[in-house]
């Protein structure tokens, strides 16, 4: 990818972890089953629409992590790092200082909403739209985007979200 101060950031939420026991989180909660076969299909369909992360970050929670090597799996990345800011509650400004090229952020909702707002101008908690297992491409050129994705309100012009519940096509100029 040619030299440039521009960021493609993908922001994947963690695939559907285990139950949360007696309502607290818990670092350790792995992906179940189901979790992990939704993974698998959105970053396979990511990989086929020929996405390719420079550089992947995960949060160093466990669900964050098997979503992380699911992504680096199907091909999205070459591999990737722990960046503790990305854990829920963290702050994961210091992380996006220096990024170049194509980037995958793994990490937990709200937080990831609440970046993409942030980075697309939007009222804070305005882009709330990352289902466990979907991403929020935030500032990428996609030339294509098959049935499945969906533009959000709060991304309108400026991302996408996958997978969708609605059926749209929205299409960019320009590529990865």
């Amino acid at each position: 990818m040619p030299d440039s101060n521009s960021v493609d950031l993908l922001l994947l939420r963690h695939g559907i972890a285990e139950r949360r026991v007696n309502g607290l989180d818990h670092p350790d909660r792995a992906l179940t089953d189901r979790g992990r076969l939704r993974t698998r299909t959105v970053v396979r369909q990511l990989r086929q629409l020929g996405i390719e992360a420079d550089v992947l970050l995960s949060s160093p929670y466990r669900r964050a992590l098997e979503t992380a090597q699911e992504a680096v799996r199907a091909g999205l990345a070459p591999s990737f790092q722990i960046a503790e800011p990305l854990a829920p509650g963290g702050d994961p400004w210091p992380v996006l200082r220096g990024l170049k090229g194509s980037c995958l952020l793994v990490g937990h909702e709200p937080d990831l909403g609440d970046l993409a707002s942030a980075l697309i101008g939007a009222r804070p908690g305005g882009c709330a739209c990352a289902k466990r297992g979907s991403v929020i491409c935030v500032g990428a050129l996609i030339s294509t985007i098959r049935v499945g994705w969906r533009i959000c309100r709060c991304c309108s012009g400026h991302g996408f979200c996958f997978p969708a519940p609605s059926k749209l096509l929205f299409s960019r100029s320009g590529g990865w």
